[in-house]
């Protein structure tokens, strides 16, 4: 799926934060917010508790989600207005202040329920999903693996929480997979794998302008650290590869496909 606006526009056309509405009980504490295209965000904002790589690492790991075609949910970069920026947000122990933007936007899924084991596999499409985020997950060094499950949609699947990628766990960019993808028990017929295959085999020296162009200028991310994070995952595709063929194999050795 494409980006909720284009990252082409200028930084004023960006969607902003129009209301703060809570902040989550986790490591960065990221908040959901209501903003100015009418959708609301999981905000998660470049200086956290877990360093600005895991910021960079949302962005990359959704722009290469979504080139090659990986169920990462729809985002944007959120605008914080002047008369937010110094406002407070949250309630008790749980209450902040505004971060300084832009954030990173991951558009909210009402009722939706997280989990860290691959279910509903046979529901809503979710052969073709898994492959492809197989491939994510090989592709950017996985760690801390995430499911967003929607009950409303046949549980239709969907990554989120890409910020310990890149095993960026222990230390921000270890390029490493710590903890690896869980195991796929379910069988899934070979010509999804093929596409998950074929969608890596087009990832190409293009990524790291496509990168480049979606990162926000103000975080002033480097070119050097653009290419820190799309060389290992351009040269990793010939594992990636291998990886689901071997996937493939096993599901057609046992299951005839």
């Amino acid at each position: 799926m494409g980006n909720v606006v284009p990252f082409t526009a200028p930084p004023r056309q960006r969607p902003h934060i129009v209301t703060a509405i809570k902040v989550a009980n986790t490591g960065s504490r990221p908040f959901l917010c209501h903003a100015s295209d009418g959708h609301e965000y999981w905000c998660k904002e470049l200086h956290s508790a877990h360093e600005r790589e895991a910021a960079i690492n949302e962005v990359v790991v959704s722009i290469i989600g979504e080139e090659i075609g990986a169920p990462v949910r729809p985002w944007t970069i959120l605008d914080i207005p002047e008369d937010l920026a110094s406002t407070s947000i949250g309630q008790g122990e749980l209450r902040r202040r505004m971060p300084v933007g832009p954030l990173f936007g991951s558009l909210n899924l009402h009722q939706a329920r997280v989990s860290r084991d691959i279910e509903h596999v046979p529901d809503d499409g979710n052969y073709n999903r898994f492959p492809m985020l197989v491939a994510l997950a090989e592709l950017c060094m996985a760690d801390d693996v995430q499911f967003l499950y929607d009950p409303s949609d046949e549980n239709k699947m969907w990554s989120l929480d890409h910020g310990f990628w890149f095993g960026s766990h222990e230390a921000p960019w270890e390029f490493f997979t710590i903890e690896g993808f869980p195991r796929v028990r379910t069988p899934i017929p070979s010509v999804h794998w093929n596409k998950a295959i074929d969608a890596v085999r087009q990832l190409n020296s293009t990524l790291e302008a496509t990168i480049a162009a979606k990162l926000p200028q103000e975080w002033n991310v480097k070119d050097k650290e653009i290419h820190q994070l799309a060389a290992p995952v351009l040269s990793g595709k010939p594992a990636c590869i291998a990886k689901l063929e071997q996937y493939k194999s096993v599901y057609e050795r046992r299951h005839g496909q």
